[in-house]
């Protein structure tokens, strides 16, 4: 199968009562009954393509097989898709912030490593999915997921300029058409050197069952308000009801909540979503720690979290700090409660962002169209975090690399 290929939505294999336009780009979806997909599927590569909206009462955003059909798929285990109410399907728990008819929805579809990814407006909401291959050969989809309502929606394979490129994107990455491989090409040199950057803004959500199953996490806490509320079910990966919450022992706010990797991590953002109930405003935190060891003992102080106040229900912030220390256990301790009796937390999911170098022993046209920076130089000011190694091929004489042997980076090689 070529790369390269003219894609727009199927007229043919397409969900009854929906109306394409616009060169069949743009799709008007009455309500959950009806599917429209991509005239062509992938089964391998890295792919990335973005859905904008001119109406959008509900909407569902992904990737589905022949299996799942052009019917009635909102809930279809044949598909993987990130809602405009910020669930992903077809699990149908919390994932990402909700999106609107203002906001770019971008897909990043990774098949050689079965990954699917979500942006809104160019900023990650983190990997839906890690379950893709088993889907075999897969097509952009869109949905509704309600009977009352669906959206009128537009989706750009790469025939024109994406509005939001994100800086993240793996490299290899193409433009679902084939006809983008992304755009500037960069490597770095220091002495003789070679590199390639790459910039990584994701988190790490988990779905833990107890509190220690999955192996190896352990979670643990300075005291539960019951077993329904145990301090597991915030990082249970859902927050559904107000049940999948963590609440501390009553009369004792000022509580602890920590998991236990089991391995050494590198995090240096937090992802905090609140109790889905009501009384979110007063028993969310005002004011926490992040905290790091190596033991479970010892521990050091990340960050402090202060004046958060106006939480609402089901309501998410993103807390970054600096640490480029691997630890395995990270908590969080409540030091200001908003509330005299508990304190509550919905979901928590640590994530890193910063940027890792590719060391290329040698400057070659295929490196450069395979492991080049893909979009603009980022974050050269910040801690690199890893150095990995790639063997090479033949060396190319007349390629132009970039060079930051000089000021201002401060970056050095030994």
């Amino acid at each position: 199968m070529s790369n390269k290929a003219k894609v727009t939505l199927d007229p043919i294999n397409i969900g009854n009562g929906i109306t394409l336009s616009n060169e069949n780009l743009t799709a008007v979806i009455p309500n959950l009954s009806s599917t429209t997909r991509a005239t062509l599927g992938r089964d391998s590569g890295k792919w990335y393509w973005e859905v904008s909206f001119s109406n959008l009462t509900y909407s569902q955003v992904g990737i589905s097989n022949d299996l799942a059909g052009v019917g009635n798929t909102h809930l279809s285990t044949n598909a993987r898709r990130y809602s405009s109410g910020g669930n992903k399907i077809p699990e149908n728990i919390k994932f990402g912030t909700s999106y609107t008819k203002d906001d770019v929805v971008g897909v990043l579809l990774d098949l050689d490593n079965g990954i699917l990814k979500f942006y809104k407006n160019g900023i990650s909401q983190g990997i839906s999915h890690t379950n893709i291959k088993p889907l075999g050969l897969v097509y952009p989809s869109i949905t509704s997921g309600s009977s009352s309502g669906g959206c009128t929606s537009t989706i750009n394979f790469g025939a024109t300029p994406f509005k939001y490129l994100p800086t993240d994107l793996p490299i290899g990455t193409h433009s679902y058409d084939g006809n983008i491989t992304t755009v500037n090409f960069f490597l770095l040199q220091s002495n003789s050197r070679v590199y390639s950057t790459k910039y990584k803004d994701s988190f790490e959500p988990l779905s833990i069952t107890s509190y220690t199953t999955p192996s190896p996490y352990q979670i643990t806490s300075s005291g539960d308000f019951s077993s329904d509320y145990a301090c597991w079910k915030a990082f249970d990966g859902k927050n559904a009801t107000y049940s999948d919450s963590w609440i501390t022992t009553s009369g004792a706010p000022l509580g602890w909540i920590q998991v236990n990797f089991g391995t050494s991590k590198v995090y240096n953002q937090l992802s905090f979503t609140t109790r889905n109930h009501t009384d979110s405003n007063t028993t969310a935190p005002k004011e926490f720690k992040i905290l790091g060891s190596f033991d479970g003992v010892s521990w050091t102080e990340l960050a402090l979290i202060q004046n958060q106040t106006g939480w609402k229900q089901n309501e998410t912030r993103i807390f970054e700090f600096n640490n480029s220390i691997g630890f395995q256990y990270y908590r969080v301790q409540i030091t200001v409660a908003n509330s005299t009796s508990y304190s509550a937390i919905g979901e928590l999911i640590f994530g890193y962002k910063g940027v890792s170098l590719l060391n290329i022993p040698s400057k070659s046209a295929s490196n450069f169209i395979d492991y080049g920076q893909v979009t603009k130089l980022e974050g050269l000011d910040k801690i690199i975090d890893v150095v990995s190694y790639v063997l090479q091929d033949t060396k190319l004489n007349n390629t132009t690399i970039k060079q930051i042997d000089k000021k201002p980076l401060s970056i050095s090689f030994s």
